[in-house]
């Protein structure tokens, strides 16, 4: 018998949305039964992928929810780094023109080629321009919301080059957003040496603006981040599971994978 993906995905989201911190692997474990625990937590990311598609993209959503977990989890990977490629991979493989495998290729494909290396600082700017580049569709397909360029100028004490504007769905308010970018580094100790004060600023900003999305350039660096973030969140008992924006400053930090 088939796994019904979306219907496992669908219970652990709503236990998860009540668990307190340190339940949430029992959560998953319950809700997958024989289903490896991890398998469960990409079940779960791979349909909120598909809710927040449907905010920003119905059409796209609706040609690709009824694909097999393996498909959806794909685009899930793909459509932050390059929605454009993802919206076109998608309607070739709909019309039989590409295989599962040809999906993955044209993914790799359109990330964007290796740049030069340096030592262990940053990488030359090019980065940053990759990621002005894909920054929006990646803000809207995490917040499911219609995103825009700011260009307001803010006061010192918040002024930030990556700053973007969305009419809240929830309750019509302006929210204003800004995301900040650590790294690329060859040097990987470096996100870990680096991630107190990253965080902290994100954090400090987040008092100032609605949503603070730290950019890191991989997913080893984002599980770091997040960890951080669950701490910190547990640290003062934070549970945000309603709707809308969160008032706490920290339930307002996200972390963003531009590869």
């Amino acid at each position: 018998m088939a796994w019904d993906w979306k219907k496992t995905a669908a219970e652990a989201q709503q236990k998860l949305a009540a668990a307190r911190h340190g339940e949430r692997e029992a959560v998953l474990r319950a809700a997958g039964g024989m289903t490896d625990v991890n398998t469960v937590r990409r079940a779960v990311a791979a349909l909120g992928f598909l809710d927040r598609l449907k905010a920003i993209d119905r059409q796209s959503h609706d040609e690709l929810k009824d694909s097999s977990f393996g498909v959806v989890e794909l685009f899930a990977r793909w459509w932050p780094i390059n929605a454009t490629d993802a919206k076109a991979g998608l309607s070739k493989w709909k019309k039989g023109e590409l295989t599962t495998r040809g999906l993955a290729a044209s993914m790799r494909e359109s990330r964007r080629p290796t740049v030069a290396k340096t030592s262990d600082e940053s990488l030359p700017p090019t980065y940053y321009d990759y990621v002005e580049s894909h920054l929006l569709h990646g803000i809207e397909t995490l917040l499911g919301q219609k995103i825009r360029r700011s260009e307001d100028k803010p006061p010192p004490h918040r002024r930030v080059h990556l700053r973007y504007k969305f009419k809240d769905s929830f309750d019509g308010r302006d929210r204003e957003v800004v995301a900040i970018v650590v790294g690329p580094y060859q040097n990987q100790s470096l996100y870990r040496k680096k991630r107190n004060d990253s965080m902290l600023k994100a954090l400090g900003l987040a008092n100032f603006v609605d949503w603070v999305f730290i950019v890191v350039p991989s997913g080893t660096a984002s599980e770091d981040y997040n960890a951080w973030l669950d701490r910190a969140k547990a640290e003062i008992g934070l549970d945000h599971s309603a709707y809308g924006t969160p008032l706490h400053p920290i339930a307002r930090l996200k972390i963003l994978v531009i590869q």
